[in-house]
């Protein structure tokens, strides 16, 4: 042997061994733990007690799913298996673009108003929105979200919400192959049929894209933004209020058109798979159209009253925040306002306090029923189970706005436990995410959603279809 081939072998001898997918599901899963015990008021609340049960009796079970790991896909499995076991979305490990291939296929599954199984979207020519899937190989469909959905997606607690998670039935990842569905049932009124189906794969870094087309041939809106000022029924669909270019463009839109908005018979504001992003957003949306005092009362007249997790962990996800907003060409204005958030941290954790409590005695009443409102027209908030945290943020004030009824669907809900922070995960896969703060007195109870006054009929919610239905209102 030549003393180069002896040298390499020798120098990679000396290199560390990449770890296993085992190992790296098990230091993530540590990772999430002390994300739980020293980012969040979990184990310092005696008033949610659910979330200490699960951080000690989830994670045996997660460690055991995390030793069996021989893949990326029974990696991250076991690390939802945990984070889905709190019932808090605010809770998540969140996986970035170095995940790989992803197992897809052309239709997007989901539920109906009475909880089966149906195809939400598809470009797949033998199979329709509106189809329900009864079975798989052998398997009842329930039995297959029993399977791959219950235990890693969705919140439990929030039933009529699991539908959102029913596309884990038919996408995976490169490897999964053997455990997803492969031969199904499907059935259109009385007709049944067989389906095999077809799967491909496809790099990660396009698969929003293609639940984007999947959702638009479907039961939900294919745009994120839109502005329709029609003088009989007006219509505003934002579904998001996540910061970007385009939510600025949105709202100024929004302004140069209020007043035609104002005026209409009807306003609809089609809020269907808004997930939230930034109150602040929504906030800006109601005081564009109902004005800045209407605005101002809703929102000053619920109990801001909370307690803030205060320790070191959190101060150094702060540093960690703020160096990637730097990194990324925040504003100094949004950077000013997380160095503030920190700095009222650091006495306590000097102290070794570990919750801060901001207690709100400034609570005036809702905003009267009769109140003059500039929105001349009925107003119509169009909502499903899609809407969660910011979303319902924005529903706590605007339902308080005159005139103003809610349609469509049960929404999300989301805990008490809020106002996210993240961290890196040691496999460097991506990121824990953990909330900071609990809601004391909030106007929603943990886990508790908004029920529409007026409930969508049943079936696909397609654009087409609720424009129609509204007109009918």
């Amino acid at each position: 042997m030549s003393m180069t081939m002896m040298m390499a072998l020798a120098a990679a001898a000396l290199q560390p061994a990449e770890p296993s997918w085992s190992d790296k599901a098990l230091m993530d899963l540590e990772a999430i733990r002390e994300a739980v015990a020293e980012g969040t008021p979990a184990l310092h609340d005696p008033a949610n007690p659910s979330y200490a049960r699960w951080y000690e009796n989830g994670y045996p079970q997660a460690q055991y799913l995390a030793r069996q790991a021989d893949g990326f896909g029974d990696y991250i499995r076991a690390l939802r298996f945990y984070t889905a076991g709190f019932e808090d979305s605010h809770i998540a490990a969140y996986i970035e673009e170095e995940a790989p291939d992803r197992l897809v296929t052309p239709h997007l599954l989901g539920s109906d108003a009475d909880g089966n199984v149906v195809v939400v979207g598809s470009k797949d020519a033998r199979i329709a929105v509106g189809d329900r899937l009864l079975g798989c190989d052998g398997k009842s469909a329930l039995a297959w979200v029993g399977e791959l959905v219950t235990p890693f997606y969705g919140n439990r607690a929030i039933p009529h919400s699991m539908g959102n998670s029913y596309w884990a039935l038919t996408f995976g990842y490169g490897g999964d192959e053997d455990r997803l569905p492969k031969r199904c049932t499907f059935a259109r009124e009385e007709e049944q049929r067989i389906v095999d189906l077809d799967y491909r794969l496809i790099p990660n870094s396009e698969l929003n894209d293609l639940f984007a087309e999947l959702r638009a041939s479907g039961s939900a809106s294919g745009d994120t933004f839109a502005v329709d000022a029609d003088p009989d029924l007006s219509w505003v669909r934002v579904g998001t209020f996540m910061p970007s270019d385009d939510m600025d463009a949105f709202q100024a839109e929004v302004a140069d058109k209020v007043e035609a908005l104002r005026s209409a018979t009807a306003l609809v504001l089609d809020i269907r798979g808004n997930g939230g992003g930034w109150s602040g957003k929504a906030d800006l949306l109601l005081r564009t159209l109902f004005g800045e005092t209407l605005q101002q009362q809703a929102y000053k007249s619920l109990d801001w009253t909370l307690d803030y997790r205060a320790s070191q962990y959190v101060l150094d996800a702060y540093d960690y925040r703020i160096e990637n907003m730097i990194a990324g060409g925040a504003s100094e204005a949004d950077v000013t306002r997380i160095r503030n958030a920190r700095a009222n941290l650091v006495d306590a954790v000097a102290a070794g306090e570990p919750l801060v409590a901001y207690i709100d005695e400034d609570n005036p009443p809702p905003v009267a029923a009769d109140a003059d409102s500039p929105v001349q027209g009925k107003v119509y908030i169009l909502a499903d189970a899609g809407c969660g945290s910011a979303c319902l943020d924005f529903l706590d004030s605007a339902l308080q706005m005159p005139n103003v009824t809610l349609i469509g669907q049960p929404t999300h809900a989301d805990a008490i436990y809020n106002d996210v922070l993240t961290a890196p995960l040691p496999s460097g896969y991506g990121q824990v995410v953990f909330p900071k703060k609990v809601f004391r007195n909030r106007v929603r109870d943990h886990n508790q959603w908004y029920s529409p006054e007026i409930a969508w009929p049943g079936g696909p919610m397609t654009d087409e279809a609720v424009r129609a239905w509204v007109k009918r209102l």
